[in-house]
């Protein structure tokens, strides 16, 4: 071992005073040496930081003297911020600074603050280092009262988080950081508002922020930006205070570019939008909000907020397309009220008098709002409707026109009914003709429910691909012209294999489809190596995409040789129960049974592409043997 290795190991060992003979003795003699350099460096630091800590060190001049003479790199960047640390030693407040962090470090954090506080009281301290240490020791404080006792301690934590801003600390950083995060569990608790205290922190975020978490049970778990922007918005929204929502309304809009499938972070920006009386900025946003949460009443009548106060029929055609879905009453009485209002200013007095009536009904709550409307004549001499299904169908169709106007029909067929087992919801499949494929997209009953469609049966759509590549249908009609499973996609394909034990057949389209096949589906007969011609749509899975196939048909084509081809005259290679020609073709167990094949037999046959699962990679397999 040479003698810059063992000083490094004497002072692992904390044997500081044995490891500065070693440096002394290499001093002495001159070093040029990197690590020899490196070894005495630390050893002087740590000796340092030690005798710092003593009323009166004789040794401290002598350490600093030798640690100055010393050529470190200054590309050393670890060193040189250990060096830069050390400076702050030779000032008044230099021990009383040391001996504050070594007490933080053994949790005596009160302490330490009340030497912190003395020395920012007494001196104007521009080392950032220093003011990095103080906020440390006020979040570690501010923590470890939190996680004793909320309630006893919550006002000293939030006073500890004010005196942190009174710090020049590094931003972004991991304490900075984490300061928000103390303040997010005090607002989590309804003891702080964090919308100004965002303010105040200054949208700050580290990288890492930006990046979702997991624990050891592989949970995941929401950025920690994602987080804080929704609960700063929300509470921002509901204060209704403008200089708040010009604020969180530029780091929203810088959310969404890091979160774009994040509709809540869409919705709080409508809603910020339209706090600050910007209608048509909002307006964009609340399309966005309308499309991902279509059958959400609340949804609807987001849009509304944004034509309530200059085209009251637009309004009014939200309100209905709100009351048009399927939510619980409880969750309606607000939309309805606002409909009511606008339907009592038009004079449609019958349509009026059923929304009161219905509000009535289904409210747990006094609706002292609504009793003047109650004691008007037109209210005491109106029948009311029986109900508004018509009327809100009628007005309803507007709203369709505005948010999907710039998306195009597309042609579709009909699928057939299934039943979500988790929540026994029942859905119909919808074969959409999209520009690059023909898909699979699953539609409720609500959506169908004027159609008396038929399996197969012509269809239009508007829909788009969400930001998980979902294609999500927003309308539904009637297609005149067309024929039964005319948007269907036709392909060719190879069968690649027949499954007895299960009764299917897996086909082979290219690299990017394929799909499984049960016999019931076809009258044809099939076996490897056949060539078949089916229509057929893209589906999602688990697994990853495959091809829901709707009608199957043997065909006379010839497919691609990147997918089937000939081969002539290949050795036979063997591996146990299995086998590879010379090109390394893979021969399966039932073909080399079949055929009693031996190593260096020569044969000629049909080979299909293959994907070898535990290689992840694409080969071939040989079908047939002729």
């Amino acid at each position: 071992m040479n003698m810059s290795q063992e000083i490094f190991a004497l002072r692992k060992a904390k044997q500081l005073d044995e490891a500065y003979q070693l440096v002394n003795e290499l001093m002495a003699q001159g070093i040029d040496d990197d690590w020899e350099i490196k070894a005495c460096a630390w050893c002087l630091i740590d000796l340092i930081k030690r005798e710092a800590q003593l009323p009166q060190s004789v040794l401290l001049p002598t350490l600093q003297q030798q640690l100055t003479s010393l050529k470190i790199d200054p590309k050393d960047d670890i060193l040189k911020k250990q060096l830069d640390a050390l400076q702050s030693l030779t000032r008044p407040f230099g021990q009383d600074a040391l001996r504050a962090k070594a007490l933080a470090k053994d949790h005596h954090y009160s302490q330490a603050l009340a030497i912190y506080r003395r020395i920012f009281n007494q001196y104007a301290v521009d080392d950032q280092q220093i003011h990095m240490s103080y906020g440390w020791t006020l979040y570690q404080y501010g923590k470890a009262l939190w996680t004793e006792n909320p309630k006893q301690h919550v006002n000293t934590v939030k006073r500890l988080l004010n005196e942190y801003f009174q710090l020049n600390t590094e931003k972004p950083s991991i304490l900075h950081s984490c300061i928000l995060k103390l303040a997010r569990s005090l607002a989590k608790e309804g003891q702080l508002r964090i919308a100004p205290f965002f303010r105040m922190w200054g949208d700050q975020f580290m990288e890492e922020d930006y990046q979702a978490s997991e624990d050891k049970n592989n949970n995941t778990y929401q950025p920690f930006a994602e987080t804080i922007l929704q609960m700063v918005a929300k509470e921002a929204i509901r204060a209704n205070d403008p200089q708040l929502l010009h604020f969180i309304l530029s780091c929203l809009q810088q959310g969404i570019e890091k979160f774009g499938d994040n509709i809540w972070l869409k919705y709080y920006l409508a809603k910020t939008f339209l706090a600050l009386g910007q209608h048509q900025e909002a307006k964009t946003f609340c399309i966005n909000v309308c499309k991902a949460k279509q059958s959400e009443s609340w949804a609807w009548g987001l849009l509304a907020e944004v034509y309530r106060d200059h085209d009251c029929n637009m309004a009014l055609a939200c309100y209905c397309k709100a009351l048009l879905c399927k939510n619980e009453e409880k969750l309606k009485i607000n939309l309805r009220k606002q409909l009511a209002q606008m339907l009592v200013a038009q004079g449609l007095y019958p349509e009026a008098k059923f929304e009161i009536l219905t509000i009535l009904k289904n409210s747990d709550k006094v609706q002292s709002d609504l009793i003047p409307l109650t004691q008007q004549e037109w209210y005491q001499n109106t029948e009311a409707r029986s109900d508004n299904q018509e009327f809100y169908s009628q007005h309803a169709e507007q709203v369709d026109h505005i948010v999907y106007e710039n998306l195009p029909w597309l042609d579709a067929n009909m699928g057939d009914r299934f039943v979500i087992p988790d929540t026994q919801k029942t859905k119909y499949k919808i074969f959409v003709k999209t520009e690059q494929d023909t898909v699979e997209a699953s539609v409720s009953e609500h959506q169908i429910r004027d159609l008396d469609a038929k399996l197969g049966q012509p269809l239009q759509v508007k829909g788009e691909f969400d930001d998980k590549n979902i294609f999500r249908v927003y309308l539904i009609g009637q297609r005149i012209t067309g024929e039964t499973w005319d948007a269907l996609s036709t392909y060719l394909a190879v069968v690649d294999s027949v499954n007895h034990e299960k009764k299917v057949i897996h086909f082979i389209v290219d690299k990017t489809k394929d799909g499984v096949v049960p016999f019931k589906a076809t009258k044809h007969k099939v076996q490897e190596g056949d060539v078949i011609e089916i229509e057929a749509a893209t589906y999602t899975s688990k697994s990853g995409k495959h091809l829901r196939v709707i009608n199957l048909q043997p065909s006379t084509q010839k497919p691609s040789k990147d997918i089937l081809k000939t081969f002539l005259n290949e050795l036979v290679e063997t591996n146990g129960n299995v086998g590879f020609t010379e090109s390394g073709y893979f021969i399966p167990p039932h073909l080399m049974k079949k055929h009693q094949l031996d190593l260096d037999d020569i044969i000629s046959g049909l080979a299909v592409l293959n994907f070898n699962s535990k290689k992840k990679q694409w080969g071939w397999k040989v079908l047939k043997i002729m």
